[in-house]
């Protein structure tokens, strides 16, 4: 597969990377952002772990890295005797997964405008395992969430209980969420409010900057300032309709708007990555799904 150019930063691209799951004989389409993969690999040496999840089929030594490697086809209740013969190694959350699919086609330059987030996926978030839908080439191309599926099979170690650890708020801190993963939105609801917060929540980049641009509104009519509506804005990169870069660069260059302070939670934590968005402006860049550590940087920002 071959990469093209850098894309630039705040430019709302990012790369998506195709591959295929046969059901029976007919092939499924997905996608996966290029940033969260390492490399594609064919099937390699799997050590079998007893008493492990059922779509853990071992782990793989790679380069010195214990990865484990997931069916999943299986995870996802898609059934075909077709071969897996690719492994798509993932880097995201400071872990490495490989995941088995059938085969992997190519890479596909797309805006975060291209995907498609219909409300019947917004209303199912618990289970839900779709972010988004883009159609190319008359094909529909389901884009998966990655950090739900780690989630589920390695819950003990993904998705903390904060309910006891997030320091309790003694202001009214008032936080904006933009992020399309249905269970980490409601990871970040749930533990921010039982620290005292109140959130406020959106499903995507377009949806958080339409909230803004009308709290600016109530803001301007009551001659106050975007900080005496709401505090923080939390932000994922990956969202469809618009990215987590471009909602950024949107909020500031709305001289408005622009002192908002802007944390970004996201997966994607390279180094890269935080360096770029500081230049943007971020205040503050924390690695999913650490919600603790999520309240500190908070406080931290607004210094309480």
């Amino acid at each position: 597969m071959e990469r093209k150019k850098h894309i630039e930063t705040g430019s709302n691209e990012f790369e998506m990377v195709e591959f295929i799951l046969y059901d029976n004989d007919t092939p499924n389409f997905y996608g996966i952002n290029v940033a969260k993969v390492r490399e594609v690999i064919k099937v390699p040496e799997v050590t079998a772990i007893p008493k492990s999840h059922p779509c853990v089929v071992g782990f793989s030594d790679l380069r010195g890295k214990i990865i484990p490697i997931i069916n999943l086809p299986k995870w996802l209740g898609v059934s075909s005797e077709k071969t897996l013969n690719k492994i798509i190694i993932t880097e995201f959350n400071k872990t490495f997964n490989g995941f088995m699919v059938n085969d992997v086609t190519r890479i596909y330059r797309l805006t975060w405008n291209d995907l498609m987030q219909p409300t019947e996926l917004e209303d199912n978030t618990e289970k839900n395992c779709i972010n988004a839908i883009v159609r190319i080439d008359n094909k529909m191309i389901l884009i998966l969430d990655f950090e739900k599926i780690i989630g589920d099979i390695f819950p003990e170690t993904y998705f903390k209980d904060e309910k006891n650890i997030i320091e309790q708020v003694d202001k009214n801190i008032k936080i904006l969420i933009s992020e399309d993963s249905g269970v980490i939105r409601s990871l970040i609801d749930k533990g921010l409010k039982k620290a005292g917060y109140t959130v406020y929540s959106s499903n995507n980049g377009k949806e958080a900057l339409d909230k803004l641009l009308q709290f600016k509104q109530e803001a301007l009519n009551s001659n106050s300032k975007i900080n005496d509506i709401v505090d923080v804005l939390i932000t994922d990169l990956e969202m469809p309709i618009m990215g987590g870069e471009n909602l950024i660069k949107n909020i500031k260059s709305d001289d408005f708007l622009s002192k908002l302070p802007i944390i970004v939670f996201s997966s994607m934590g390279l180094e890269e990555n935080i360096k770029k968005l500081k230049a943007l402006g971020a205040d503050d860049f924390i690695n999913k799904p650490d919600v603790k550590i999520l309240s500190d940087s908070i406080r931290k920002v607004l210094k309480i």
